[in-house]
This record gives C-alpha cells, sequence and structure tokens, in this order.
C-alpha cells in the first residue's frame, strides 16, 4: 500500500516494517525500503566503502572487531608505522618491519624483545616437535635448542661474550674468544691433502688424512705430524 508522507518525526524506536524514502536520482522519483530490506540487503551482500575518516582514532592504529564487534584501536599492542612501513606488536614505536615485544635497537627483519621474560622465537610441527632461539636475560646469553618427541634439549648452540657454546650454557675460553664443546668427540668429516707445506691456507686451519694431522701455522705455510694405529 502506497502511503503520502506529509510531515517527518524523529526516530524513536526502528521497526522491521518502518518505511524509509529513497530518492533515485536515475529517475528523479523517491521511492521506498524497509528497514528489514536493508538488513536482508546487508547480510547477503558486501559492504563497499572508500574514503571515510572515522574520528577519534590515533594515527597507526590497527582496528580490529573488539567486545560486541565495535571497531576497536590498541596502540600500545598492534600499531602500523605507514612512514617507515613497519607493524609493532605490544610495541607502538617498532624499530623493523616486524618489531615484537620491547624496544631494541633499530634494523632490518623481524626483531623480539622482551623486558622482563625471556625473548622466544620458535619454529616447528606443535608443542612436543619445535626448535627456538632465544635470549636469556638471566644470564645474557642467545641459545639455540630443540624439542623432540617431548625431550628437550636445551643449549644446543650458545652465544655468550663473543665466545661460542655447544651443549654448554657457558662457554669458557683461557685466553680470547673461542668455541667451548661440551662433548667428547670433535668430528671433521672430510680428508684434505694440502699438496705441499706451501700450499693454500690460512692460519689455525686443521686437516687430517690417513697418515697425518695438518695445521696451518703461517699463511700458505703447513706441518704435519704422523698418526699411526695402535692395539
Amino acid at each position: 500500500m502506497n502511503s503520502e508522507i506529509t510531515s517527518f518525526a524523529a526516530i524513536t524506536t526502528i521497526a522491521n516494517n518502518d518505511v524509509l524514502p529513497v530518492t533515485d536520482v536515475s529517475e528523479a522519483v523517491l521511492k521506498k525500503i524497509t528497514v528489514q530490506q536493508i538488513q536482508e540487503a546487508s547480510v547477503a551482500s558486501s559492504l563497499v566503502v572508500s574514503g571515510v575518516t572515522v574520528s577519534g582514532l590515533t594515527v597507526g592504529s590497527v582496528l580490529f572487531a573488539g567486545s560486541g564487534g565495535v571497531i576497536t584501536q590498541d596502540n600500545a599492542n598492534l600499531f602500523w608505522d605507514n612512514t617507515n612501513k613497519r607493524l609493532g606488536i605490544g610495541n607502538a614505536s617498532p624499530a623493523a618491519q616486524l618489531h615484537i615485544g620491547a624496544a631494541l635497537a633499530s634494523g632490518y627483519g623481524i626483531v623480539v624483545g622482551h623486558a622482563t621474560n625471556d625473548a622466544v622465537l620458535q619454529l616447528g610441527k606443535n608443542a612436543d616437535n619445535r626448535g627456538f632461539m632465544s635470549w636469556v636475560n638471566a644470564s645474557n646469553i642467545i641459545s639455540i635448542g630443540t624439542r623432540v618427541a617431548s625431550t628437550d634439549y636445551l643449549n644446543t648452540l650458545v652465544l655468550k661474550d663473543g665466545n661460542v657454546g655447544i651443549n654448554t650454557a657457558s662457554p669458557a675460553i683461557s685466553d680470547g674468544k673461542g668455541l667451548h664443546i661440551a662433548g667428547k668427540i670433535l668430528r671433521i668429516q672430510t680428508a684434505k691433502t694440502p699438496a705441499n707445506l706451501r700450499d693454500t691456507g690460512n692460519i689455525g686451519e686443521i686437516c687430517w688424512d690417513s697418515e697425518y694431522i695438518y695445521v696451518c701455522v703461517n699463511t700458505n705455510t703447513w706441518k704435519r705430524a704422523a698418526i699411526s694405529g695402535w692395539g
């Protein structure tokens, strides 16, 4: 049924069968649509909006649906730096393309930090089969380890004060910086025989073959010691 609109009043309660006037500019006529038709159209189709400005938001806000579906911002925990193209999670001043957690030195790539707890980066299949690299606050080390079939292999590789540790969280070197292996065997899998004592080499390089152990004692200068079996 068509009705003539003679006056307008403020809306207090909206009902599905309420009629809204709509101007069809293509035909220069006034048409009508019900509230229910608008609701059904919004469910059945996508709303495309461009050039919208929402007040009350901070520049860099990454919006999300909060409680009750309300558009929400939380810049302390989710922030986009559009000038430098950086995303901060738990950080409103990201120093890298992806910055998670506490503020660290500026850089590129991924930054993971935490002011009080260990910062951990994990890769894996599930909770019982994974690898992890962590900054351990208590000892100021980088520790790389794995968890395989629910068994932890901690400190497989450790970086501390310029030293490298394997299976130790506290690599100790008597002089200078070096490698500390908390194990019984050092394996160099492939044999190499220098052509002669003046063969190409760098100071400190070590190699072996079935007859000798070779050590480069100076640039392009090798010495060797014979090895033999026993028993």
